[in-house]
């Protein structure tokens, strides 16, 4: 009976405890209240006791802003910027202040708003695919791409290349860590990376080696309009070549080569198409129109050799002859706005066969050269590497110590000092450009550059909304570039400063078998101002500085011995 009694009482007891904590909650929700807490934070930001509005505005300059900065990460010790607004991360702010605002029914988060500090995490939104997408720009410039094997030839002998692995960004490690970090940026976060592995292994080349070996063994015949060329297998192997690639090992033909082949075996096949160019009449450039052509294209000539060669009873393929688009067309020349002339300068040289030939070169490498707006020019990558595949012969150049030497192309600093000026008449920005290391007399100071294959380039950029046009000419004493374009000044003027700083030269014996006898020349300082003149008059200034040394008196020989010193008694 005590027993019963007693567990009554228990039973009693909790039902009162119940009724008093739900009292007591009750109260706790009912004293929450809606808005946000006098007491609370956004990670590290304080925004209790605000209005919503007060809150979304702090909480937009103080996190959002913060948030929407570049990310730091890091890749092999190399930093990059991950820009958040463009790579799928924000911060959900109404979502975010909605975790302090309302009555919670979580009894511990409904206790922390009445009596203690609450305190959320930015809620985050992350989209996947445009992150990976941005990473993926970060992969293009720092991964190491596995190289797949391959099947070359050279001459009849085939050479395998085997495959090597590449390192890069693990895109979906790197995405899950940026994610996880956002939208914090205490520290530069380093991206994870794996092994980049071919997808076709050494082992699989080297099994399909035999196949390779009798796709490449006959010759194959191309039948083009009414006319027929054979490729032997000598050409076939030469312009083959099996690549893995995606799982799969594929055949490589060089339809550029092949091209080539065809030209020189059917030099009437077809018709060369004739890009639009600009011809100059009385002194104003006006746009000659395209031609097209006929014949065939590299890639057709590829597509029927791959099909031929993967054709085991039947090694013949026909194409048909067909009209050919040229690439520069004149409605495209007509946008360019190469409407009159920029600028010009012609620079004398004395006669010598090396001369003409290298100058002329060189002038032919320049004219119609055409430099689009923002675009850098480079004398070195127009003119081409003075060899004698490239027309270029041997000539006098300034050689170590100032002293002149034979090579290949001496005399094309004539044309770059041509080009230079021009570019510094039509009012182009200097990038690289650099005098001869003495003055030479046929050359206005200061306003004159050279150029050494691998070592020195003269380059500048087109400032101008529309593009540039070079043209160059030559005689057997002069070469001249003009450009052409829209101008956006009315005059512009080279004003020379006295020579200062005169430096004397020095004379020098050499018996070296090549060696050339020189006249001294001193050295000096000048500087040319560039003066602009705009529309309406107003006029700038700018100046370029050059410093000649002196330019050694070389005597080809032995130096006299010192008369001695009579002997006294």
């Amino acid at each position: 009976m005590s027993k019963i009694s007693v567990v009554k009482k228990s039973v009693k007891t909790l039902a009162i405890t119940a009724i008093v904590a739900s009292g007591a909650y009750g109260l706790l929700f009912y004293f929450q209240g809606d808005g946000i807490p006098n007491r609370a934070s956004v990670g590290s930001v304080s925004v209790g006791g605000m209005t919503l509005s007060q809150a979304q505005t702090k909480l937009q300059n103080e996190l959002i802003a913060q948030a929407q900065k570049p990310l730091a990460v890091s890749l092999d010790k190399q930093e990059y910027a991950i820009n958040p607004v463009v790579s799928g991360l924000s911060i959900n702010r109404d979502a975010t202040l909605a975790q302090l605002t309302g009555r919670k029914t979580n009894p511990i988060l409904a206790f922390q708003r009445v009596f203690g500090h609450l305190v959320v995490q930015p809620i985050t939104v992350i989209d996947r695919k445009i992150l990976v997408a941005n990473l993926q720009t970060v992969a293009n410039a720092s991964d190491t791409l596995a190289v797949e094997p391959s099947i070359v030839f050279v001459g009849d002998a085939p050479k395998i290349n085997n495959g090597k692995i590449g390192r890069g960004i693990d895109l979906a490690a790197s995405a899950q860590l940026i994610a996880q970090a956002y939208p914090s940026q205490a520290k530069v976060l380093k991206l994870p990376m794996q092994d980049k592995v071919p997808s076709v292994s050494d082992i699989a080349m080297d099994e399909y080696l035999p196949k390779a070996l009798t796709a490449v063994a006959t010759p194959v015949d191309i039948a083009i309009g009414k006319q027929k060329v054979i490729f032997s297998a000598q050409t076939i192997r030469a312009t083959t070549s099996f690549v893995g690639d995606d799982s799969k090992i594929i055949l490589q033909v060089d339809g550029d080569l092949l091209l080539e082949e065809i030209n020189r075996k059917l030099p009437k096949l077809g018709i060369a198409a004739k890009d639009a160019s600009f011809k100059i009449y009385r002194g104003k450039p006006y746009v000659v129109p395209e031609t097209p052509g006929r014949g065939v294209t590299s890639e057709e000539i590829a597509l029927s050799v791959k099909s031929a060669i993967s054709n085991s009873k039947n090694r013949s393929a026909k194409i048909a002859l067909a009209e050919i688009q040229p690439e520069f067309t004149a409605k495209k020349a007509k946008t360019l706005g190469i409407v009159e002339k920029l600028g010009t300068y012609t620079q004398n040289f004395p006669y010598a066969a090396y001369r003409v030939t290298n100058i002329g070169r060189a002038a032919y490498y320049l004219n119609d050269t055409i430099v689009m707006p923002g675009e850098t020019f480079s004398m070195n990558d127009t003119v081409k590497e003075r060899t004698v595949a490239n027309g270029y012969t041997t000539g006098f150049i300034i050689g170590p110590g100032g002293q002149f030497r034979e090579d290949l192309g001496g005399g094309v600093s004539t044309a770059t000092s041509a080009m230079w000026a021009a570019a510094f008449y039509s009012n182009m920005t200097r990038v690289e450009q650099r005098a001869h290391s003495f003055w030479i007399s046929r050359y206005q100071p200061g306003l004159e550059a050279t150029v050494s294959w691998g070592s020195l380039d003269m380059r500048w950029k087109n400032p101008l909304k529309t593009a540039v046009l070079i043209k160059a000419s030559i005689t057997n004493s002069s070469v001249t570039v003009t450009l052409y374009g829209t101008k956006t000044y009315d005059d512009i003027q080279a004003i020379s400063s006295p020579e200062r700083n005169i430096r004397t030269y020095a004379t020098v014996y050499s018996q070296d078998p090549g060696c050339v006898a020189q006249d001294g020349v001193q050295g000096f300082d000048i500087t040319v101002t560039r003066r602009v003149t705009r529309v309406g008059g107003k006029t700038t200034n700018e100046d370029f500085v050059t410093s000649y040394a002196a330019g050694p008196h070389v005597i080809c020989g032995v130096a006299p011995s010192a008369t001695p010193k009579p002997s006294r008694s």
